[in-house]
């Protein structure tokens, strides 16, 4: 490498001495000057940025090197960490809604729903109903990762989802510490 800048500077400095000593020393009109030291100042900046744009383009090829090293199914965990998160809510509310269901089952047939817990059975009920049709929706969205638009696509929809998840599993916990203190309260009186 060195000796081809060594080359290519010799060559340009021969190609600049030789025309002027085939001409006199002196040029008589200054236009005539000023337009050989503006094409010469023109070579020598096409050059410097000629280099400079092989320097780029070598840095560029690192950079996309690296980007393609990145890629791959792990390498976004942010991702995979929103693509999962909507799995485990499921779960979680699941959890929650058996355990209201455990705790209504035993006042069905007693006196003890006179404090309201009628309502809490349709109410858990309706919310178990919002969760299958977001289970659906989800278990499509699992099996379209392979084909969909990408990772920020896939953050976008599981982001999504998971909002929607997370204002269902809010109502849920919010019938299970109602009816707690429903069942409670009826134990007292």
């Amino acid at each position: 490498m060195r000796n081809i800048k060594k080359i290519i500077l010799l060559a340009l400095l021969l190609l600049v001495l030789l025309p002027l000593r085939a001409q006199s020393w002196h040029i008589q009109d200054d236009v005539v000057f000023g337009q050989k030291v503006a094409l010469a100042a023109t070579l020598v900046a096409e050059l410097v940025y000629k280099k400079k744009q092989v320097d780029l383009l070598k840095d560029l090829a690192d950079l996309e090197s690296e980007y393609n090293s990145k890629r791959g199914a792990r390498a976004n965990l942010t991702g995979s960490v929103m693509t999962a998160m909507p799995h485990l809510i499921v779960l979680e509310t699941r959890t929650v809604i058996n355990n209201v269901k455990a705790d209504l089952t035993p006042m069905i047939g007693t006196v003890k729903l006179r404090h309201g817990l009628r309502r809490y059975r349709s109410a858990i009920a309706l919310e178990e109903k919002y969760l299958d049709e977001i289970e659906d929706e989800r278990l499509g969205f699992v099996l379209g990762l392979a084909t969909s638009g990408g990772p920020g696509y896939n953050a976008t929809a599981s982001m999504k989802m998971l909002i929607r998840l997370l204002e269902v599993n809010a109502r849920v916990k919010k019938i299970s510490k109602d009816v707690k203190n429903s069942i409670t309260l009826n134990n007292i009186f």
